[in-house]
């Protein structure tokens, strides 16, 4: 199969993480694999990708772009066309008229319904409250992967003699990933907090924790390479989001089997049990969540069960590319 991967984008996350895995993923189970995006990412391109810049990072509309897209399309003449991110969708949408292969769009956050997601011709969401948020045409769940070695799994072991229980956070400090309410919840909980990750709200976050009086309960790691290591030391891992379309900590975490307390959040609330999740958001139902789970962590790690199996049959990169291929192969069967 020949498959053309479209990137719009030209920063560093997720989403340009999760596109070069994917390539090199589907290269790697014998398929021609093409990837247009920014010229930044050839050097992090698989040799085993066909690599062609093309910056789409400028104005969607612009027509030398939309021009020279078809033109680079064209030239591969792919099986399928899979754009990544809203901005490629839309982009791909426009000049859909002058495709002649199936086109196929990953959607990868909690977006309000667009007309561009009506006009490809079926939709992978990342989870299936992306898949609810955006409702999509033809629209398939397929969570995003984690590649194997990045996690290792490791039992859990109950400390009884450890009164303080220790607690992770991982992620961007920024206003949506909701640490301020994490830390307005510490008062009342007898644990040890790691904040892995940085960003602009640091400052003001450890403002807050020294005016309630918890800044010694909290360890600042800044950002972190690797967070695999973090998860051995760890009780529960705590997501306090205030909006995921799929949290990448959350399947980290699951798949080295450590329990989960979550906001309201795929990819959290789709496979962790539901005296786990904090709804509505606030310091107060984080606390009591917190304190729920904490009071009788082997009995909420048995109920974690189901979860850490959720993880395995589904946040793999190998299931992510084997679930993917059976979306092409739906399109390339309705197309002929």
């Amino acid at each position: 199969m020949k498959i053309a991967l479209i990137l719009a984008g030209d920063e560093d996350g997720g989403l340009e993480n999760h596109v070069l895995e994917l390539a090199e993923g589907l290269s790697k189970e014998k398929h021609e694999v093409h990837l247009i995006a920014h010229e930044r990412f050839g050097l992090q391109t698989s040799p085993d990708v066909l690599f062609h810049p093309l910056n789409l990072a400028a104005w969607r509309y612009s027509p030398g772009n939309l021009i020279a897209l078809r033109r680079v399309i064209a030239n591969i003449n792919p099986d399928i066309v899979h754009c990544h991110g809203g901005k490629s969708t839309q982009i791909v949408s426009i000049i859909k008229p002058f495709l002649t292969m199936p086109t196929v769009a990953s959607i990868h956050a909690l977006k309000k319904p667009k007309w561009y997601y009506r006009r490809l011709d079926a939709h992978i969401c990342v989870s299936t409250g992306v898949a609810k948020a955006v409702q999509p045409k033809n629209p398939f769940v397929i969570y995003n992967g984690v590649a194997q070695g990045r996690v290792e799994a490791s039992a859990w072991q109950n400390r009884p003699d450890q009164a303080t229980k220790k607690i992770l956070f991982i992620g961007r400090l920024v206003p949506v990933k909701g640490l301020d309410v994490l830390v307005k919840a510490l008062p009342e909980l007898d644990v040890s907090l790691t904040v892995a990750g940085d960003g602009p709200e640091r400052h003001r976050l450890e403002s807050i924790a020294h005016d309630l009086g918890v800044a010694h309960k909290i360890i600042w790691l800044g950002q972190v390479k690797s967070v695999s290591q973090l998860f051995g030391d760890t009780d529960l891992l705590v997501i306090s989001s205030l909006r995921e379309g799929f949290s990448y900590a959350c399947a980290e975490a699951l798949l080295a089997r450590r329990a989960v307390i979550s906001s309201d959040v795929p990819v959290a609330n789709e496979c962790i049990p539901t005296n786990g999740i904090a709804k509505p958001l606030s310091p107060a139902s984080l606390t009591k969540t917190l304190q729920n789970a904490l009071a009788d962590l082997p009995h909420y790690y048995n109920e974690m069960s189901t979860a850490f199996e959720f993880a395995q049959d589904h946040f793999s990169l190998e299931a992510m590319i084997r679930n993917t291929l059976k979306v092409y192969q739906t399109l390339l069967g309705s197309n002929r």
